[in-house]
């Protein structure tokens, strides 16, 4: 299992890089804003679920697992074929990891527009920002300097 501290140092460099990308510039780091946005949210869910006892300790999340279910799909979602658990928010942290995946090879591998990456950044900090808080509830901070 990845120890919370090490969960923490992962989120911690995710948003150090998306920053950076930022402040260089979007268009010069497009790849890096795609693949921090999907590794830290993944980081961030299993942090919070690995703290939660909701997963076993060698259980890992995988960014692949949060493809959109179609309409009319008869199978379950990836996830939750993959982890059937239960969590606070869970429909609101799914959907948000949906859309962050629903995008990320379009901006590291495709043809990435500026409408996308604000998308995505601002699902990463939602995505965060519920995390951060069901993490408080648990006695568990991030304390993360920006």
């Amino acid at each position: 299992m990845t120890a919370p501290t090490e969960h923490i140092r992962k989120i911690a460099e995710s948003i150090d890089e998306i920053q950076n990308a930022l402040d260089i510039g979007w268009e010069r780091r497009i790849q890096t804003i795609g693949f921090h946005t999907s590794l830290g949210s993944v980081n961030l869910l299993e942090l919070y679920l690995h703290v939660t006892n909701r997963i076993t300790a060698g259980k890992q999340v995988q960014h692949n697992w949060f493809k959109r279910p179609q309409p009319g799909q008869k199978l379950n979602a990836i996830i939750e074929r993959k982890m059937p658990i239960v969590f606070p928010r869970q429909e609101e942290v799914y959907d948000l990891m949906y859309d962050i995946e629903d995008v990320r090879d379009t901006i590291i591998y495709g043809r990435c527009t500026k409408e996308l990456v604000d998308r995505v950044i601002l699902a990463f900090q939602r995505l965060r920002h519920i995390i951060e808080e069901e993490l408080q509830e648990e006695g568990v901070s991030l304390d993360i300097e920006e």
